[in-house]
C-alpha cells in the first residue's frame, strides 16, 4: 500500500511503524525535516505543553523551550497538509497557537476533546485533537468504549505514551480524508 499519512514525532516502537499506509517520523528520522506531502498526524512532545510543564522548565528551561518549538511546528504542519494534532486536555499549546476550543479558525481548523481509554488505554488520558480536515466527514467513531483500569501516572513512560492501536487506526482515518491542498 502506498503511503498516504505522515506520522510526526512518534516513538521507535510506535504502532504507527506496523501500518502500511503511513510515513513515521521517530526521534532519529528527526519530523522537523517533514516538507509534505501528505496529512499527519502530529504528536508533539507535550511535557512543556501540559499540566505539568512547571516540572519540565525547573528541571530544563532549554529541554522545554525545544518542546514548545516542536509543539507549534506540529502545529504549523497540520494547517498546512491537514491532518490532525494530539495534546492533552488543556495543553497550553492552544492557547499559544490561538488555536480554537469552539468553532473553527481561518484554516478550518477545530478541537474535540476525546479519553484515550475508549480506545483502550489502561488510563483515563484525556486528549485534545486539532483537525485540520479540509470539510471532510470524521470517520465513524469506533463505539467500543473500555473504562479505564488505572491512573496515568501509575504507568511507565512507554505506557503513558503508546498509542492504541484503535486509536491509531481513526487518527490515520481522519487524516487520510483530509485534502491534501496546501493552504497558502
Amino acid at each position: 500500500m502506498n503511503k498516504t499519512v505522515a506520522a510526526l514525532f512518534v516513538r521507535k516502537d510506535s504502532i504507527y511503524n506496523t501500518i502500511p499506509q503511513v510515513d513515521p517520523y521517530d526521534y532519529d528520522r528527526d519530523a522537523t525535516t517533514y516538507a509534505g506531502p501528505y496529512p499527519v498526524i502530529a504528536h508533539p512532545p507535550c511535557g512543556a505543553w501540559g499540566r505539568f510543564r512547571r516540572h519540565v522548565e525547573r528541571a530544563s528551561g532549554r529541554r522545554a523551550e525545544e518542546e514548545r518549538s516542536l509543539g507549534r511546528f506540529a502545529v504549523q504542519q497540520v494547517q498546512r497538509y491537514g491532518g490532525v494534532l494530539e495534546q492533552p486536555a488543556c495543553s497550553s499549546l492552544w492557547e499559544d497557537a490561538a488555536l480554537p476550543l469552539h468553532g473553527t479558525d481561518s484554516h478550518g481548523g477545530y478541537t474535540i476533546q476525546i479519553c484515550q481509554s475508549w480506545f483502550g488505554h489502561p488510563a483515563e488520558k484525556c486528549t485534545w485533537l486539532y483537525i485540520v480536515n479540509r470539510g471532510a466527514p470524521l470517520p465513524p467513531f469506533p463505539y467500543d468504549f473500555h473504562i479505564p483500569t488505572t491512573g496515568l501516572l501509575k504507568l511507565g513512560r512507554a505506557q503513558r505514551e503508546a498509542t492504541p492501536p484503535h486509536f491509531a487506526a481513526w487518527l490515520v482515518a481522519i487524516a487520510a480524508a483530509a485534502n491534501t491542498r496546501q493552504v497558502q
